[in-house]
Order: structure tokens, then sequence, then C-alpha cells
């Protein structure tokens, strides 16, 4: 969703590029594009499945994320506020 509009601007600049210089190098950055793109989706796809089937893992990611959060909870309580003369 948010990679929709950078990837419809690199095409657009693509398309430009292809009256410029040959179709060979065009198509290899398409085709490198494609690749990135399901690369991302097969990932998402690889993380929603060991969550689905290994909840505890969740779980575990969350008590990380907790725990990052109250040491962040407590070095802000430990700034001090100096006032500038």
């Amino acid at each position: 969703t948010c990679i929709v509009g950078p990837i419809i601007g690199l095409l657009i600049f693509l398309i430009k590029l292809s009256m410029e210089k040959g179709q060979r190098e065009i198509k290899n950055t398409l085709a490198m594009i494609n690749t990135n793109i399901n690369q991302l989706a097969q990932s998402q796809q690889q993380s929603v499945r060991i969550y689905q089937y290994h909840p505890e893992e969740r779980i575990k990611n969350v008590e990380e994320i907790d725990e990052r959060i109250g040491g962040l909870e407590e070095k802000v309580k430990n700034i001090e506020v100096v006032e500038e003369k």
C-alpha cells in the first residue's frame, strides 16, 4: 500500500528512460523490482504463517517489545530537565 506511490513514480521514470536508453536495461530493472516485490510479499506471508502456527513466537516478540518500552520509560524518567538561563 505505502510502496505503490514510489513504484508508480519509478515506472514513469523508467518509461521516460526507455525513450533514451535500450529496452534491455528497462526489462532488467523491472524484473529486479518485480523480484523485490515478490520477496517482500513472501517474507510477509512467512511471518504471518509463523505467528499463525506458533503463537508463542508472537507472545515472545510482544514481551521483548514491552521490555524495550519499559527500558525506554526508565531512561525517560531518569532524564533531567535543564532550564536555560
